[in-house]
């Protein structure tokens, strides 16, 4: 069984032969596979006044610096993807384009820690597809639900 593992994305001059150096500094850890999820600690006053009252909100509630998440998709061209949902929906992005765009201060990886298979891989690359572009719970009720859960 795999040990389960947290891997902050660093500045490539810190990197190690493990990592995967981009030349403007993001770092991916060799071996990312779908169900891996990557933890967002942004900077919430750069949104507006009510994604910055979400955003605080969101880490006083879980009492983390944590305050997005999303789940990696491995397509079956083997490419990588982030999902995750906004206010815009539930969205997939490839991977580094969506971390590097990305408003956050640190960003962490945490890995599945079971082995993946092949079909696992394709039921979530399936499921990623049928959610993209399903709306966000936009209503107050709706988000606070999570307490309930």
């Amino acid at each position: 069984r795999e040990r389960e593992t947290e891997t902050a994305l660093m500045d490539s001059s810190k990197s190690d032969t493990s990592n995967t150096p981009k030349e403007d500094g993001l770092c991916l850890p060799q071996g990312l596979d779908a169900g891996d999820i990557v933890l967002f600690n942004r900077r919430c006053l750069t949104f507006s006044p009510f994604g910055a009252a979400i955003c605080f909100t969101a880490k006083a509630y879980a009492r983390s610096r944590w305050d997005h998440i999303g789940i990696i998709v491995k397509d079956p061209d083997g490419s990588l993807h982030l999902l995750d949902a906004g206010f815009g929906g539930v969205r997939k992005f490839p991977l580094r384009d969506r971390l590097e765009r990305s408003k956050s201060d640190d960003l962490c990886i945490r890995r599945l820690a079971m082995p993946r298979t092949n079909e696992m891989r394709q039921k979530l690359s399936e499921f990623s597809d049928e959610v993209v572009q399903a709306p966000y719970k936009k209503a107050a009720q709706e988000l606070l639900r999570v307490n309930k859960l």
